[in-house]
């Protein structure tokens, strides 16, 4: 039971990491862009 709750924990925290992750790389994306703007 708990060997099949790992793989099941597992995929459920990769799952909410990109959810997290998705606000934190639109937010790297967008200091980067502004950066090269303000180089132009």
């Amino acid at each position: 039971m708990i060997g099949g709750n790992d793989t099941v924990d597992l995929i459920f925290n990769i799952i909410t990491y990109k959810f997290y992750a998705i606000p934190l790389y639109l937010y790297l994306f967008y200091v980067l862009f502004k950066k090269l703007n303000k180089k132009n």
